[in-house]
């Protein structure tokens, strides 16, 4: 018997060391280098660090003296086969701490056939599902018209049906103080990081509406409606998803606020 409760007393403290040595990599994994080659189901394998470096890295506008232009697509010269899925961005952002109008929400990132001008945008799905809206889309960053939260939605369904799916809100995002997002659109879930560290893994409820957006450009802050509240920069595109150590190390680093007064 006390043979017995002993081996059970050594089994329960393996498990419990097992446990933490667990935990221990995982926060590795995340934070320091990859560890576990977590290749879930439509995640395409991510490239080795030097073809991201050579081959999958574009850069929209690291080079450039000021953010990016409200209402102007951003172009990836680079990339001959410009993907809607499996895809990964990363950009800066700014917040002023004003606001523009009190109903609509503050949309910085999009695709469509040609950049948006209205005056409103609903606060629903509808956001989505009108041509007159972001009917190209099948993800969007957008700012909350009078709160400094930003959004980050996936769009799903087709071209009959969108819906749209809220992935993550950053609530409290700094004010005058830039701040990088990165944002690795997988076929089926989305991953949300923030100064390079993992927010939230979000898998879709839905299917990706891939087709919607095929052949679109991606467009920066609508003017009419963001004015100069919000604005984005230093923006790199990623014709593949990569991992979160390559994350941390492939993105630009941040822009100062200097960057975009």
């Amino acid at each position: 018997m006390d043979l017995l409760k002993t081996g059970i007393d050594s089994i329960f403290v393996l498990s419990v060391i097992g446990f933490f040595v667990f935990l221990i990599l995982l926060y590795v994994h995340y934070n320091v280098t990859s560890i576990f080659p977590f290749i879930p189901n439509g995640y395409t394998l991510p490239p080795a660090d030097s073809m991201i470096t050579s081959q999958t890295r574009s850069m929209n506008s690291e080079e450039k003296v000021a953010p990016e232009i409200n209402g102007s697509a951003l172009t990836f010269d680079k990339i001959t086969n410009f993907k809607y899925e499996n895809f990964t961005i990363s950009f800066d952002v700014y917040f002023n701490g004003e606001y523009r109008n009190s109903s609509s929400p503050r949309v910085i990132l999009y695709f469509a056939n040609n950049p948006l001008t209205p005056i409103s945008l609903p606060e629903d799905s509808t956001l989505v599902s009108s041509s007159a809206n972001l009917y190209n889309t099948n993800f969007i960053v957008y700012g909350d018209p009078v709160v400094n939260d930003l959004n980050i939605a996936v769009v799903t369904g087709s071209t009959i049906t969108r819906v749209l799916e809220l992935a993550e809100t950053i609530k409290n995002v700094p004010i005058k103080k830039p701040f990088k997002i990165t944002l690795i659109v997988g076929k089926t879930f989305i991953e949300v990081y923030k100064d390079k560290k993992l927010v939230k893994t979000y898998r879709y409820q839905g299917v990706l509406d891939t087709a919607s957006a095929t052949g679109t450009k991606l467009y920066s802050p609508i003017t009419n409606i963001v004015g100069d509240t919000i604005k984005i920069g230093n923006v790199q595109y990623f014709d593949s998803v990569i991992r979160s150590d390559q994350v941390r190390v492939a993105t630009n680093e941040i822009k100062s606020d200097s960057f975009f007064k």
